[in-house]
């Protein structure tokens, strides 16, 4: 997959045009979408020179971003968390549970 390709799909999947991702001041959803597609560039391993060029913007803008919480990709959800939740102790039971009389 190619760069082009990541901005194509992330532009399609946001709705957004390019030239609203490459916009100085995007509103909040092409903000959303140019995140997306930085976090993208940036797995497919290019720097954020590279990136910043491609999205119109200032490299450490680009770092910026990454230190945000990763957008979602409409085209490639996050992988699934593991779940924290455990069962109950044998031999144990939770307040209320038939121990006494009111």
């Amino acid at each position: 997959m190619t760069p082009a390709d990541i901005l194509d799909l992330t532009c399609r999947g946001f709705g957004v045009t390019l030239d609203a991702m490459r916009a100085r001041f995007p509103g909040t959803y092409v903000r959303k979408a140019r995140a997306s597609a930085i976090a993208s560039l940036k797995q497919l391993g290019l720097s954020s020179s590279e990136v910043g060029a491609l999205l119109s913007m200032d490299p450490s803008t680009v770092r910026y971003h990454l230190t945000k919480r990763p957008a979602r990709h409409p085209l490639h959800p996050p992988p699934a968390q593991p779940s924290h939740e455990t069962a109950p102790a044998q031999g144990s039971s939770s307040a209320g549970d038939g121990g006494g009389s009111l």
